[in-house]
């Protein structure tokens, strides 16, 4: 009887794999399987997210935001500011009783991006001027239309538009003068005087 007996501990032994048969053999396997579960469904976790971050942060900070950033602001921004700015042109035909806004990015002030805004006056005549006010630029609020009326939006002090485009004749709030060229079909702005205006964003 006792020889049975341990032939076949030693057949329930090898067949197992373990030292023992039993209730401690039993437990040793279920902590092998779920140590094994573990290890599988951790692994994959980590996989997964270490994927996921690779594929975000590569494709968010280098591919999109890094280097296709910089290549399309760097480049374009120096071409368009750089020491050999031309005039800048804007048709008569794209403008209208409701005021464009327009931005330039100053060569002289790096960073600095310079607002202007163009409207078609009761009087048929383009009106151009800073998006800015000589009292209230530090505000950085700019102007905004109330029908035939540029509204200051720190102050909201309102000035005509037909008379916008002339220089300050008194000490209060008023558009920024910005000088300009017109023809019968467009009007002409020197980048030399839109680098005036970095002052107000400076």
């Amino acid at each position: 009887m006792t020889e049975r007996l341990l032939g076949a501990a030693v057949i329930c032994a090898l067949a197992a794999g373990l030292p023992a048969c039993g209730d401690d053999a039993v437990s040793a396997g279920d902590g092998a399987t779920d140590v094994g579960v573990a290890d599988e469904s951790g692994t994959d976790a980590i996989v997964e997210d270490v994927g996921v971050a690779d594929e975000g942060g590569d494709a968010g900070s280098a591919d999109d935001g890094g280097a296709d950033g910089e290549d399309d602001g760097g480049p374009e921004s120096e071409d368009e500011t750089g020491s050999g700015c031309g005039p800048i042109v804007i048709p008569l035909a794209e403008l209208s009783t409701t005021a464009s806004f327009f931005e330039y990015e100053s060569a002289e002030a790096p960073g600095v991006t310079v607002r202007y805004f163009a409207v078609i006056g009761s009087d048929g005549a383009p009106h151009v001027a800073f998006d800015a006010c000589e009292v209230c630029y530090l505000a950085r609020r700019g102007y905004s239309q109330r029908g035939s009326n540029m509204r200051c939006n720190n102050c909201g002090s309102e000035f005509e538009i037909d008379g916008i485009g002339v220089e300050n004749t008194g000490t209060g709030c008023w558009p920024g003068y910005l000088p300009i060229t017109v023809t019968d079909t467009e009007v002409t702005i020197q980048c030399a005087d839109l680098e005036t205006g970095a002052r107000f964003w400076e």
